[in-house]
């Protein structure tokens, strides 16, 4: 099954090095712009990337897959997909 290539990894987190240059520290980026209202109709631009950049793209069953899921989210959760580009290591969405 298409789904279980897939391993789930952290949203919105990068890696730091600490003061000392010795450590790797895991920190959560703020990826929402504070006071921005986000509720109504707006337009969003959003680019999904592999992980280490794994051409996993190139698989046409994955890609029909994921582009299925897309158009059953949006009709369930009430969002319009305007367009997608499938790269062969990141996604493009405008929703």
């Amino acid at each position: 099954m298409v789904q279980e290539r897939f391993q789930t990894v952290g949203q919105g987190f990068s890696l730091a090095k600490n003061r000392t240059m010795k450590n790797l520290v895991i920190y959560k980026k703020r990826i929402r712009l504070k006071n921005y209202d986000y509720s109504g109709c707006n337009r969003y631009f959003i680019t999904i990337c592999t992980h280490n950049k794994r051409p996993i793209f190139k698989d046409d069953s994955l890609v029909t897959w994921l582009v299925n899921s897309l158009k059953e989210k949006s009709e369930s959760f009430g969002f319009k997909i305007w367009t997608y580009c499938f790269m062969p290591d990141h996604l493009h969405l405008l929703y």
